[in-house]
């Protein structure tokens, strides 16, 4: 009898250990994968951070256009290629990190033509490009705040714009409200 609480009682202590060792592991895994999570997440809100300043030059540059400015509309593009550099193509995760890396080449190009772009009609052509692909990138990957998609038919190109008003940066002179509001993007 005593033989056999001893066994008991080695079995009992044996499996509580096991048993401890084990929610010990999970906890341990656990906690790695919430780690993981968080970096991604992390990454995630700091391309999200460095987005949206780049997205406020972006809008300068809209303004600049609408102002007929071909120097500042070039400030304000070299300040965009700048801030593109600073995020560059390898912020993001997974399918989302593929989308941002074949589209970086692409922004950066168009952005360095606006820049050196030698007359309004060229940097206004080349926004809407810039624009066209922007549409796309804040539909895909969200932007901070509300972010209004907007379209002239007259000038058969759209922009994106911080505000809802309708500032068309194709034809300021002679058709400034022309345009409407397609969607509004958010998040």
């Amino acid at each position: 009898m005593k033989n056999l609480m001893i066994t008991f009682t080695i079995l009992f202590v044996s499996m509580t250990l096991v048993s401890q060792v084990v929610a010990q592991g999970q906890h341990s895994h656990h906690n790695n994968h919430q780690h993981e999570t968080m970096s991604g997440s992390h990454a995630a809100d700091d391309f999200q951070t460095e987005f949206a300043v780049f997205m406020q030059s972006y809008f300068e540059l809209k303004e600049a256009l609408v102002d007929s400015d071909l120097k500042q509309a070039g400030h304000s593009a070299h300040k965009m290629g700048e801030q593109l550099e600073e995020i560059g193509p390898h912020r993001l995760e997974g399918d989302e990190h593929m989308f941002w890396m074949n589209r970086f080449e692409d922004l950066s190009d168009v952005i360095t033509t606006i820049h050196d772009a030698g007359s309004l009609d060229d940097a206004r052509e080349q926004f809407s490009s810039l624009s066209d692909q922007l549409v796309e990138i804040v539909g895909t990957l969200g932007t901070n705040g509300v972010v209004y998609h907007q379209y002239c038919p007259m000038a058969e190109a759209g922009w994106l714009s911080d505000e809802e008003e309708i500032r068309n940066p194709y034809m300021p002179d002679t058709m400034l409200g022309c345009g409407r509001i397609e969607e509004q993007l958010e998040g």
